[in-house]
């Protein structure tokens, strides 16, 4: 239990979902210079940078984003729970880059379309994991049948990434859209040092 708050937090072992720091680069490296302007780079880097749900990037609407604050505001689609994250310098370029150049040209609210005719906006049920894998592939990443591929594998680095800057577990969890700590800690994968301790005087971890 933790010793500050009296909470049981269990952690699992580290698992094989989350990718290293030089994958992600080459992961958007290449996805980037595959087609500038594809609509699939500012969703990778979205999964990767923010840690939403595949449902919240594609739904995104010009509505969701304040320019002026730099901020992104959204109802999480499975949750219903307000949620607002930072707009970060890379992700306000890449939705600008997309809009500009990749686009297609459309009177609908949503920030991303489908490139074929009648250009509808992503529908959020389609499975992403086998274009994810495809990019991962390309990118030189090797993963194997006991490495969880897909859009599951980029919140997991997302994730791992905040545990190691520091960020508390309660901050992670809010942010994958978890009430329960338990269970963004299936996104982890750290090292034995960071599983013993809590971010932000969380306690032990066990």
């Amino acid at each position: 239990p933790c010793a500050d708050c009296g909470r049981e937090i269990k952690v699992a072992p580290a698992n094989k979902r989350a990718l290293t720091v030089n994958e992600q680069k080459a992961l958007l490296d290449f996805a980037k210079n595959d087609n500038t302007y594809s609509v699939y780079y500012p969703i990778i880097l979205f999964l990767l940078s923010t840690g939403l749900r595949i449902s919240d990037v594609v739904l995104l609407r010009f509505e969701n984003i304040d320019w002026r604050k730099n901020c992104i505001r959204i109802t999480q689609y499975k949750t219903g729970k307000p949620l607002s994250i930072p707009l970060s310098a890379e992700i306000g370029e890449a939705i600008i880059a997309y809009l500009k150049y990749g686009r297609p040209s459309s009177e609908e609210s949503a920030i991303f379309l489908s490139h074929n005719a009648p250009f509808q906006p992503l529908n959020h049920h389609n499975n992403f994991n086998s274009e994810i894998r495809k990019y991962m592939r390309l990118a030189g990443i090797d993963f194997t049948a006991k490495r969880h591929s897909g859009v599951h594998t980029l919140r997991s680095s997302f994730a791992t990434n905040m545990l190691k800057q520091g960020a508390s577990l309660d901050n992670i969890s809010q942010i994958l859209g978890h009430s329960d700590v338990n269970v963004a800690t299936s996104y982890l994968r750290v090292d034995p040092e960071h599983l013993r301790l809590c971010a932000l005087g969380l306690g032990v971890v066990k």
